[in-house]
Order: structure tokens, then sequence, then C-alpha cells
């Protein structure tokens, strides 16, 4: 995540403002001196930008809160210059349920603005549409229309169909409800990339710089997202079989560190179950723990893996698919798990297996 500010945890949600927003606010000091705004002026400003950052932690809420419903996590929100971004540790496998979070998003802003337009006519007894106010806020009644008008706008330009924004995930579970996840993503990603180039063309068009930072930020989103579907393809039509490792290197609480480094160096294995006497699996020797041994050079001779293995490793069922051993070994943490078939155990998965798979 980088240097970030804590706001506050919501719903169960923590925010954070990236370190980034801090040229947020040099924009407004830049803006300011070389507008020539009076005091007044610039804490309208000041507080029009801010607004914007609001509504968005607020569009953020709506697509983590109707993740909530459907058992979706969201690890946490992060809002920076370019906005903002409810990280979700995965997407619900139905593509409805993936239609109703990627929209409640641009809702929210729709509910806002509606919300604002009814304060705004109460207010000043005006459609806030005929009112006359100018770009840049001088007073309440056009900073409370600008706001609208963000809200507006922010709405308007989440439904353009292209990645990472919510009208391309809209037009992706549209698709997906036909042709299937993977196929959906292809069809999704390529429109996304086309109108990338078009923004990209029209920035250099027009010379706006920022329009054209957006079209290569879509263009390279498109493109992972792309690249992240199919790899998740891969593991659902996989067989946990044809990658598991039957003739797995055994070794026991009672062994040394050094037994361990000399299995690992010679390529018998990346990472280790560690037995006991009984041949009971107690735990595991990642890769990381043998490397940071590797570099050390008080390690004593007679240390025993017992007094350092981790306790972070897993079981899973022979007929499990791939997609799922590599979800929760990533959640968990685990470097290595078990692979059983009732109580008998048949081999052991470890993330460098899985790795290759991937690469190959």
């Amino acid at each position: 995540m980088g240097k970030s500010l804590y706001l506050g945890t919501y719903a169960g949600i923590p925010i954070y403002v990236h370190w980034t927003f801090g040229f947020v606010v040099l924009f407004i000091i830049y803006a300011a001196v070389t507008q020539g705004m009076v005091l007044s002026s610039v804490l309208w400003f000041s507080a029009y930008v801010l607004s914007l950052f609001v509504c968005v932690i607020f569009h953020e809420y709506g697509h983590a809160l109707a993740a909530k419903r459907y058992g979706v996590i969201t690890r946490d929100i992060i809002i920076s210059p370019i906005g903002g971004v409810a990280r979700m540790e995965a997407m619900p496998d139905k593509p409805w349920k993936e239609l109703v979070i990627a929209i409640a998003g641009p809702l929210v802003n729709v509910v806002l603005a509606i919300l604002l337009s009814i304060l705004f006519y109460v207010i000043f007894e005006e459609d806030f549409i005929s009112a006359d106010f100018e770009l840049l806020p001088r007073d309440f009644e056009s900073f409370l229309g600008l706001v609208i008008i963000i809200n507006i706008a922010l709405f308007v330009f989440n439904l353009v169909p292209a990645f990472p924004m919510d009208g391309g995930r809209i037009l992706r579970a549209l698709l997906a409800m036909k042709w299937g996840r993977v196929k959906a993503t292809k069809i999704a990603s390529i429109i996304g990339r086309v109108l990338a180039v078009c923004f990209i063309g029209l920035a250099i068009w027009i010379n706006h710089p920022t329009l054209g930072f957006i079209g290569v930020f879509i263009f390279y989103m498109a493109t992972m997202e792309m690249q992240q579907v199919k790899l998740k393809g891969k593991l659902i039509d996989a067989d946990l079989s044809t990658i598991m490792e039957p003739n797995y290197t055994m070794l026991f609480s009672t062994d040394t560190i050094h037994k361990a480094i000399h299995f690992y160096k010679t390529g018998v294995a990346r990472n280790f179950l560690v037995f006991d006497e009984n041949q009971n699996p107690v735990g595991a020797l990642p890769e990381l723990f043998l490397q940071e041994y590797m570099q050390r050079s008080d390690v004593a001779e007679d240390l025993l893996l017992r007094d350092i293995m981790s306790s972070s490793f897993g079981y899973f069922d022979s007929r499990e698919n791939l997609e799922t051993v590599f979800t929760t070994m990533n959640q968990e943490g685990w470097s290595i798990a078990a692979i059983k078939n009732g109580d008998q155990l048949l081999a052991v998965v470890d993330r460098h297996m899985i790795n290759s798979f991937l690469r190959a």
C-alpha cells in the first residue's frame, strides 16, 4: 500500500488516503496563486476539491457494502489523486452478483445527486440547472450546485464500458450471463482497450495530458484483467493430480536446519512439510525461512526444525479444484499443503508447483 494516512474504519472497512494525495494540496495552492484567489475563494475551492473525494468514498462504499451482502470481504478503501478503489479479496462467481456490486457505486452518486438537488431547491427555491454559477465556487449556492454536478459526472464517467471502470465490469457481468466469465472478460477487455486508445488519441489531439493518463491506465488495467481471468480459467480447468507431488521429501521435527538447507540446495524441493515421529505433519518449512537461514552465519549446527518451523500449513482433498487450492493458500499464507484421500496422505502441493503450472 505504501505510506498512507489512516482515516478510520466504518462498517468494518478501513479507509486510507495515499501519500500522493498531498499533490492535491499542492494543486490547490498552485491554483490559488495563479488565479489570484482571495482567502474566501481558496476556502470554497478547497471544500469543492475535498467534496469530490468525499463523494468518491461514498461511491466506493456502495461497491463495498453491496459486496459484503454477498459475502465478499473488502480489505480497505484507498483514496488517491486519481480516485478511489475498494480492494476486495475476490469477486462472486455469479455474474448477476458482480453486476449488482459494479452498479452499486454509480447508483450511490445518483442518490447523492437527487438528495442534494432537493436540498438545493429547498434552500434557494430554484432548480440547480437554472441557477447561475461559474466553474469555481464563490459561495454556498455555487458550491452545492457544483457538488451535484460532481455526482452526475461520476455516475456518467464510471459507466464508460472500459476496465477498471464500473461500466466495464457491468458489461463483463452482462456478457458473462451468456458466454461465461473468461469469454466475457475477453470481449470487455478488447472494448476497454479500444476506448483507451481513443482516449489517448483524443488527449493528443486536444493536448489534454490527464485524459491521456486515464487512457494509458485503462489500457493497462484492461490487459491485466484479461491476464488474471485467463490464469483463473486455467486453474479452474486443471486437475490437482496433474501438479501435486506424490514423491515428496520428508523432514522430521528432530532434523537440523542444515539438513533442510542441503535438501533445498540440491533442488529436492522448495518448501517442505515437517513430520513427527509418527509421520504426521506438524509444521512447514517455507522457502523464505530457508533463504533467511542460508544468509546467516550464526546458525547453530544442532538447531532443530521443531524450534523454527512454521505452523502455517493445511490439507486438501485430492479431488479439490486447483483454483480453490490456489485461493486458499494465498488467503491463509500457506507455502505448502498436504493432499489427502480420507486419512491417507497422498502428496503435497506448494506455491512453486502452482506458479510453474501457471507459467507453462
